[in-house]
């Protein structure tokens, strides 16, 4: 009776909307603090002064500054704690410059990150949600180190008044270790004493803390969310026409408008695409942007500035902090050039190398690059011209300067551009060299002339070895030889 209840509940509890379920995978080590709870309404913003990390034991360290100006703070108090600590023997240098407790730390401890491996954090955008793996939880707590100091002071003097004698000899016992089987290093490796063994050794790393409202931190933010969220594959719920039309799609004829020609487009036609196809669209009709012409461009809003850098980043490359577009994506797969009919791939392979000339040198050779790439002059001059300017006796450099100001701004999306060129460099390089190398083939001998009834064995055997042409010598007449 209950199975028929569960149905009739089941049949009655109707589907009121279907939300899409994307994971993404761009933050690998997504940790989540548990810190000390604050009411609700609380205005107060702990300042971190310093942080750092234990990454092998996944053990962190923040220290948060005080609100030293509060009601409920007392001066002379944390005066005196701060003097009595910077006073011990064992601080050789001073914990609180300021001269008062002005800072409290904060340390997790021991702790499993397995049983936090089926947790993910959440985040729903556009009528969609996105989830991302938690890799381990961490709880905070305060550490109280200036009070274990104080202790161990007092207890230091009261020894000292305590000593009157010197302390006797003792017995010492020597053992010696045993062969320990797989499983008894395994259950010791799971004990304290292991544990605080092993958070001896390792030593903290110190790490740039960035506060809530960072463009760092807005870019971290947004790797949550899925960066190719249309990538999935539809439900199986179309009918057996619409499946047909689906696996078969029908595609009119239309103009397709090449790389090279002015292709242009509205602004408010822009506001309509996603900011993968903005990008594409701008990159593609100006051939190199600045990062300030770019958000002048498509947006005014500072939130989606982080939304910006991840879809420049797909579809787009960094050259000394001007952006253009990729050339995988400028010249597609069997497409071919223009001018001469060079196939997309060589094509891609020249623009590539040319984008890491300009990223190594401030100015281009032409006649280097073509002698280099081994590409038509009409190619090669379609790629300088569409990003970079002549400058006479110098060379090809870029239309616009470098933007130094966004690669401060954004060190991170900077550096990860750059180590794309060199990796690319690298690689091309390395083709190159073998297409420049002579091909390794046998020797094949010299063609040599179809022998003749004039020519003797004596001719034939001295032109054989030093490869001169060899000797014709007329046979004697029957007069000579003396033969009838």
């Amino acid at each position: 009776m209950s199975g028929e209840e569960n149905t009739l509940d089941n049949e009655n509890d109707k589907v009121v909307m279907e939300v899409p379920v994307y994971l993404s995978k761009q933050l690998e080590t997504l940790y989540i603090f548990q810190n000390s709870v604050r009411p609700r309404g609380s205005t107060v913003d702990n300042t971190v002064i310093r942080s750092r990390i234990k990454p092998v034991l996944q053990e962190v360290e923040l220290e948060v500054g005080f609100d030293t100006k509060s009601s409920t703070f007392n001066d002379k108090k944390a005066e005196d704690i701060a003097r009595r600590v910077d006073s011990s023997d064992d601080n050789k240098s001073k914990v609180y410059e300021s001269g008062m407790v002005d800072r409290q730390v904060l340390t997790s401890g021991p702790h499993s990150s397995e049983s936090s491996l089926n947790y993910a954090v959440g985040k729903m955008e556009d009528g969609a949600l996105h989830l991302c793996p938690v890799k381990s939880i961490i709880q905070l707590q305060p550490s109280f180190a200036h009070g274990e100091v104080l202790v161990a002071e007092s207890e230091k003097s009261g020894d000292e008044k305590d000593e009157v004698e010197e302390a006797l000899p003792q017995k010492v016992s020597v053992k010696f270790q045993r062969h320990e089987s797989e499983r008894t290093k395994k259950l010791r490796a799971m004990t304290y004493s292991h544990y605080m063994k092993k958070r001896a050794e390792e030593r903290w790393n110190e790490t740039h803390y960035c506060q809530a409202d960072s463009p760092e931190s807005e870019l971290e933010r947004s790797k949550i969310l899925c960066s190719h969220p249309r990538l999935t594959v539809p439900g199986m719920n179309l009918d057996q026409s619409q499946y047909l039309r689906n696996l078969v799609p029908y595609k009119p004829a239309k103009n397709i408008t090449h790389p090279g020609s002015s292709a242009m487009v509205s602004i408010a036609s822009l506001k309509s695409l996603t900011w993968l196809e903005k990008i594409k669209i701008v990159l593609l009709t100006a051939k190199i942007v600045p990062f300030g012409k770019m958000t002048t461009l498509l947006t005014d809003d500072p939130k989606e500035i982080p939304h910006l850098l991840l879809a420049l980043q797909t579809q787009g490359i960094m050259i000394r902090g001007n952006w253009t577009l990729r050339s995988e994506l400028l010249y597609p797969e069997c497409t071919r050039s223009r001018y001469n009919g060079v196939p997309a791939s060589i094509m891609c392979r020249a623009r590539d190398y040319l984008l890491t000339m300009f990223y190594q040198q401030k100015y281009v050779s032409q006649i280097k690059f073509i002698d280099f790439v081994k590409i038509p002059r009409e190619e090669a001059k379609e790629m300088l011209t569409d990003i970079a300017m002549y400058y006479t006796s110098k060379g090809w450099d870029l239309i616009f300067p470098d933007d130094d100001d966004f690669m401060e701004r954004y060190p991170e999306v900077a550096k990860g551009q750059q180590k794309l060129l060199e990796d690319r460099r690298a690689i091309l390089d390395v083709a190159f060299k073998e297409m420049h190398e002579p091909s390794k083939s046998p020797d094949v001998p010299r063609r040599q002339r179809k022998k003749s009834g004039r020519d003797t064995s004596g001719g034939t055997n001295d032109s054989s070895n030093d490869g001169s042409v060899p000797v014709r010598r007329r046979k004697k007449s029957a007069q000579n030889s003396g033969n009838f």
